[in-house]
């Protein structure tokens, strides 16, 4: 997912400085890939949970 929605030049421009705000920055941008990779997913019901959650289990 990171790979299509993540930009590493506003990534960058945008990252604050300082251990603890540079981690969760870094964890919401995870989310935020996340979850627009989930809405763009094609599903029917639950069937994009378990291609998720296969995902997860292969990292």
């Amino acid at each position: 997912m990171k790979l299509r929605f993540h930009n590493d030049t506003t990534h960058a421009k945008y990252s604050p400085q300082g251990e603890i705000a540079a981690g969760l920055y870094e964890a919401l941008e995870t989310a935020r890939c996340e979850a627009l990779g989930a809405r763009a997913l094609p599903y029917r019901g639950n069937q994009r949970i378990s291609w998720c959650d296969r995902l997860n289990d292969a990292r």
